[in-house]
């Protein structure tokens, strides 16, 4: 039972979304990059008021939502990176995922990852 983000430090880079309607629109960007995703180890959630959705495949715990919230501050309109290390890579107004990928594959654990892939 997932409570919060640091349950995936170290395995995961996180990509957490908090907007205010268009949820749907993003999950769809997300679903058509599922390869490139993957590839990066990036789990996503996406928050619209009180819904969370997300590429986990474990269960939430009920308190997950406040939890994240409350620890990144995320605020509605925001869109932040969040490294394997668990700590903010970077913060946006807009989800741009090729950008979000640029910035990942320049991050030194990843060059690694591509190295021995």
């Amino acid at each position: 039972m997932l409570e919060e983000f640091n349950s995936l430090k170290w395995e995961n880079r996180i990509i957490l979304v908090n907007t205010v309607n268009n949820k749907d629109s993003i999950i769809k960007i997300f679903e058509q990059n599922e390869d490139d995703i993957n590839e990066r180890d990036i789990v996503w959630f996406v928050i619209q008021h009180d819904t969370l959705a997300t590429n986990f495949n474990g269960n939430l715990a009920d308190n997950f939502l406040s939890n994240a919230v409350k620890k990144y501050k995320s605020s509605q309109g925001k869109v932040m990176l969040i490294g394997k290390d668990g700590d903010i890579k970077s913060s946006r107004e807009s989800l741009y995922l090729e950008a979000i990928f640029l910035e990942i594959d320049a991050m030194p654990m990843r060059q690694i990852e591509m190295q021995s892939q």
